[in-house]
């Protein structure tokens, strides 16, 4: 995630190949300790998973983003 200017942290979450990866680029100035941030990383995504299984979300047809969208009127 390429910084520039006045932005003081950038997050990445890629994932690829079955695998997640994060990361993250802060101003030593605004987050001295950004090692804080990353080690919360998983437990935090692993939340976020969570609750988005347990939220409802259309299960009809294939899991197809096109059909999700349209399911819940986002087209």
């Amino acid at each position: 995630m390429p910084q520039s200017g006045d932005i003081g942290m950038g997050v990445s979450i890629i994932s690829y190949n079955d695998e997640v990866q994060f990361g993250i680029v802060t101003d030593r100035a605004l987050c001295p300790h950004p090692e804080r941030v990353t080690a919360r990383f998983g437990a935090e995504f692993e939340k976020l998973v969570l609750t988005t299984l347990m939220g409802p979300w259309p299960r009809e047809g294939a899991l197809d983003p096109h059909v999700a969208a349209e399911a819940v009127g986002a087209t």
